[in-house]
C-alpha cells in the first residue's frame, strides 16, 4: 500500500498528494486554491465567476448551472476569461473545511472533485480536449486507486461500495447524461475487476500502479479501447 502523505492542510490537499502519489503527477495546481464553499456560490456568481459546469452534471446554461451546483455535494465549475481557464471546485461546507477523517462517502465525494479538477487541469497544460464521458471514467478509476492503495477498505470492498447498488442523484433527469454515468461506471468497474486479478493479485501493487499510470495518461478513443481490452 502507498503511504499517506504527512498532514497538510485539509482533506482537499490530502486527496490531490494521494492521487498524484497514485500517477506520479507533478504539482499542477493548489487543489485547496480552487475550491468554493456552498454557501458563497451565490457571491461568486454575482462576481462573475465561472459558469459553466462539470463535476456531477454536464455543462449547462447559467441558471442551470446554478441550481445543480447547489444541490450537488460537489460540483467542477468550467469557465473561459480570454485564453485562461477558470475552474472552481464546489464542495459542501462540511466537506470544504474538513481536515480529518471522512465518512466514506464524504471522501469519494471530495476524491471526485478532486479528480476532475486536476484531470481538467492536465489536459489544459497538453492542450488536449476531454469529454464528459472520459472525466466520469476516469474519477471512478481514482476513486477505486484511491480506496485500495490507501487502504481505506478492504479490497474486496472497494469494488462493492463503489459500483454496486449505486443510484443517481433524483436530479439527475436528463437521458444522455443518465446513460454517461451508468456507462461510465459499468466500464470502470469491468476495468478495475481486471486489474485486481490481473495486476494486483498477480504480480503485486508495482505492476498495479503502472497499469494506472498508463491509463491516466491515454486520452479519448485510445483510452476507451485500453480499459475495455482488459
Amino acid at each position: 500500500m502507498l503511504s499517506p502523505a504527512p498532514p497538510r492542510g485539509g482533506a482537499v490537499a490530502s486527496v490531490q498528494r494521494q492521487l498524484e502519489a497514485v500517477y506520479g503527477l507533478d504539482r499542477a495546481l493548489e487543489a485547496e486554491h480552487y475550491v468554493l464553499r456552498r454557501s458563497a456560490l451565490q457571491e461568486h456568481w454575482d462576481a462573475g465567476g465561472p459558469s459553466g459546469l462539470h463535476g456531477d452534471a454536464s455543462s449547462q446554461g447559467d441558471g442551470r448551472a446554478e441550481a445543480l451546483a447547489r444541490a450537488r455535494r460537489e460540483a467542477l465549475l468550467i469557465g473561459q476569461a480570454e485564453d485562461a481557464l477558470e475552474l472552481a471546485l464546489v464542495l459542501d461546507d462540511a466537506l470544504a473545511d474538513a481536515r480529518g477523517p471522512l465518512p466514506l462517502d464524504g471522501f469519494c465525494a471530495i476524491a471526485e472533485g478532486v479528480s476532475h479538477l486536476l484531470y481538467v487541469a492536465l489536459a489544459a497544460q497538453r492542450n488536449n480536449g476531454i469529454s464528459a464521458f472520459e472525466l466520469e471514467l476516469q474519477a471512478e478509476i481514482d476513486k477505486f486507486a484511491l480506496l485500495v492503495l490507501h487502504g481505506r477498505i478492504p479490497l474486496d470492498r472497494a469494488l462493492e461500495r463503489l459500483f454496486w447498488g449505486w443510484e443517481l442523484d433524483p436530479d439527475v433527469r436528463d437521458p444522455e447524461e443518465r446513460d454517461r454515468y451508468t456507462a461510465a461506471s459499468r466500464m470502470a468497474h469491468d476495468f478495475c475487476r481486471g486489474v485486481l486479478k490481473q495486476r494486483l493479485q498477480r504480480s503485486g501493487v508495482e505492476a498495479l500502479l503502472a497499469e494506472l499510470r498508463l491509463v491516466y495518461r491515454l486520452t479519448g478513443q485510445r483510452k476507451r479501447e485500453h480499459v475495455m481490452r482488459l
